[in-house]
């Protein structure tokens, strides 16, 4: 799997690191993985699908670290396929003045108890796959690409302060257990929409 995309995601939206031509584009938007972000769980308390019920409605997420900060924002309209087994993300991205428009779905595993994100529309990259896991608040969006046969691992933390508000952080490690955090940023609520996933 020589340079393939590398991608993370943010919830509801997607904040998303692409590999192009091996080089690392951080594309939008999702924190640290200090053991308080794993502490009690008030936000992402419901089971199965029904846990990304937090991401219904239209969000805004920008990115706040140094580097980014003005440069790359989003605005994320969530939500349910019509029969209930779907979150879909509908995501536009400004990075540094250019426009593009991707799409997410969401599912839940349920016999493993975790997520699978799609992804279309990314310049350059085809449709792929991210497996997402949770902790407590977190939202933790994992992958890995092999470049010069050298295996690296990313992944994007969303963690929820509350129902309408949440930072993000994106990380690469060559180790998966050593993080460095490559970009930051944070994703608002802005508005509400109504929808539920049917009951699993």
């Amino acid at each position: 799997m020589e340079k393939q995309p590398k991608q993370m995601i943010r919830g509801g939206g997607v904040a998303v690191s692409v590999v192009v031509r091996g080089l690392a584009v951080s594309v939008a938007l999702s924190l640290t993985l200090a053991s308080a972000g794993y502490a009690q769980t008030k936000v992402l308390t419901a089971g199965g699908l029904r846990k990304l019920d937090v991401f219904v409605g239209t969000w805004r997420g920008e990115a706040t670290d140094s580097a980014n900060a003005g440069k790359i924002s989003a605005i994320n309209t969530c939500r349910w396929s019509p029969n209930g087994g779907f979150l879909i993300a509908d995501q536009a991205v400004n990075m540094n003045g250019r426009k593009t428009n991707n799409l997410s779905i969401y599912s839940w595993n349920p016999a493993t108890d975790d997520y699978t994100l799609t992804l279309v529309g990314i310049p350059g990259s085809a449709p792929f796959t991210v497996p997402i896991a949770y902790r407590g608040d977190t939202l933790i969006y994992h992958s890995a690409y092999t470049d010069n046969g050298r295996r690296y691992y990313t992944r994007t933390l969303n963690i929820f302060s509350s129902p309408d508000r949440y930072t993000y952080l994106i990380q690469s490690s060559e180790d998966s257990v050593h993080w460095q955090t490559n970009g930051q940023g944070r994703s608002q609520k802005i508005a509400t929409q109504a929808g539920a996933p049917a009951t699993k």
